[in-house]
């Protein structure tokens, strides 16, 4: 049962009492109980996930990591709607609660490796319930010079599951998304970046590729899948004021009531003049060669973010990009 047990890798052993020290079979019973909380939580990401891909519902997918790639899980939930649509049908006929039955001592690892599950899940699915999963605990805190802080508050996260596994959980969640980011991003370009890992002041170890290489890619991806761009000012709630800037995959300037409403978007959010974005790949990568860069291998930066650069400058004066996420055309509000 990989996904199950995949999930479980990388959690922290929980702290045993005393009680269950002296008591086996109370350790068993937290064993078992510890063990189906995991499997409950993966489930409900996993229904979820479903759920949002075929609603539409991609935002459901911006999970708060703190690696700079929202842009990658945006591109792979947008990707899944296709790549995945035989596996969300069997997966979400066969969705039901997961019991452990075992008598034997075991620890909370080895009953989710043995428990039974009807149907078997692909790395891209579990990418994306990994994502719905953090996605859920997600919390703004507001501080008093106006700014705004996104953090995941373990209580808001789904799944009937002790909260105190799933503090334990964020940290391989994170790290796990992280990771399967930057080999996707390797993957589709079709070649091997070179990788700086990071240990982050909350003790996440994250990989990271050179920023323009990362974004290039992930964006001529999109266009090359008819995936369509759109430009709008940062509002926390997210109702646009004034017209749409909508752009189609090539990057000309679109009429969005031409546009099916059901029509898969990758929205850029910022603050500034949007009549300064004219095709939003072309101002997305002057503005990212911005950017510091981590180095390549020989110390020098590409001559493409080097030309960029003096365009870029100009770029991030009129409008700075500060997000980016998947999202349905229809679904964004205007007042």
């Amino acid at each position: 049962m990989c996904v199950l047990h995949s999930a479980y890798l990388g959690l922290s052993e929980r702290f045993i009492s005393d009680i269950e020290k002296n008591d086996p079979h109370k350790k068993r019973e937290n064993d078992i109980r510890e063990a189906e909380g995991v499997i409950r939580l993966y489930l409900s990401g996993l229904a979820l996930t479903v759920k949002s891909l075929k609603s539409g519902d991609f935002e459901k997918f911006d999970a708060v990591v703190g690696d700079h790639n929202c842009h990658i899980s945006a591109r792979i939930a947008l990707a899944a709607v296709r790549e995945l649509s035989d596996e969300m049908g069997a997966i979400e006929s066969k969705l039901k609660p997961i019991h452990i039955k075992s008598t034997a001592f075991k620890s909370p690892r080895e009953l989710i490796e043995e428990a039974k599950c009807p149907f078997t899940v692909s790395e891209t699915m579990k990418y994306l319930a990994c994502c719905a999963i953090l996605r859920s605990g997600t919390e703004c805190i507001e501080h008093s010079d106006g700014s705004m802080t996104l953090t995941i508050n373990p209580q808001n996260i789904i799944g009937k599951c002790d909260r105190e596994i799933v503090k334990r959980l964020i940290t391989p969640l994170r790290e796990y998304i992280n990771q399967f980011s930057i080999a996707y991003i390797q993957r589709i370009a079709n070649r091997v970046f070179a990788i700086h890992v990071v240990t982050t002041c909350r003790g996440e170890r994250y990989q990271f590729i050179i920023a323009f290489d990362n974004m290039k890619t992930t964006l001529l991806s999109m266009a090359q899948d008819g995936v369509y761009f759109l430009v709008v000012p940062y509002e926390r709630n997210k109702k646009i004021s004034g017209e749409l800037h909508l752009f189609d995959p090539s990057g000309q300037r679109v009429d969005p009531t031409l546009v099916d409403p059901k029509t898969p978007i990758f929205v850029i959010q910022g603050f500034g003049n949007l009549d300064a974005v004219h095709n939003p790949i072309e101002f997305t990568l002057d503005s990212i060669a911005v950017v510091p860069q981590l180095e390549t291998e020989d110390g020098e930066l590409s001559e493409e973010v080097v030309a960029r650069r003096e365009k870029g400058k100009l770029c991030v004066e009129q409008f700075r990009i500060v997000h980016t996420y998947a999202d349905t055309l229809g679904r964004i509000k205007k007042v």
